[in-house]
């Protein structure tokens, strides 16, 4: 499945989306697909943007036969769908879920850097700013990569001095 990956990727690039998905998603019409055609295919999915196709195409390999990298795909469609079905709420509730899933225990910074992003498409600087905020203070020390994650979401909206601030200094750190 991976020299199928790269040839989808390739032809991705070309723009021929349509025929890098027919490739990769082929060995997928038969009965017993295996994990890794599986999985190279929800790669290629979320690498496309279709996070409903990544997480349905993860969602057919049983948990228990799921690599560590299937199971941080799993975890990124899932915080993905969580993230789009808060901000689609919109308001006020959706104000407030969107915080409430930044406020999760994540030493990626990848839940946090979802939430900025969503704040950001939804026009909404100063909730992405708070966003940053409440997961900073929720995650303590974090990582280079955590700061990293979080700060370009601030800068994909449009925050830049926040940004900068955030991750200054991340050349030092380990």
């Amino acid at each position: 499945p991976w020299i199928r990956l790269d040839l989808a990727r390739a032809l991705a690039r070309q723009g021929e989306a349509a025929e890098a998905r027919a490739i990769i998603e082929a060995p997928l019409t038969e009965p017993r697909a295996g994990s890794d055609a599986l999985f190279a295919a929800a790669l290629f999915a979320e690498e496309q943007g279709r996070l409903g196709d990544a997480a349905a195409l993860i969602g057919r390999v049983p948990p228990g036969r799921r690599s560590p990298d299937m199971a941080r795909l799993a975890q990124r469609t899932r915080v993905a769908a969580e993230v789009d079905e808060a901000a689609a709420i919109g308001g006020f509730g959706g104000r407030q879920r969107l915080l409430t899933l930044a406020a999760r225990q994540d030493a990626s910074g990848a839940t946090a850097a979802a939430v900025v992003r969503a704040f950001g498409r939804m026009n909404d600087p100063r909730g992405a700013e708070e966003a940053a905020r409440v997961a900073l203070a929720v995650n303590r020390s974090p990582s280079a990569a955590a700061r990293l994650a979080i700060g370009g979401a601030l800068l994909e909206a449009g925050l830049e001095q926040e940004a900068a601030a955030l991750v200054s200094g991340v050349v030092n750190d380990p």
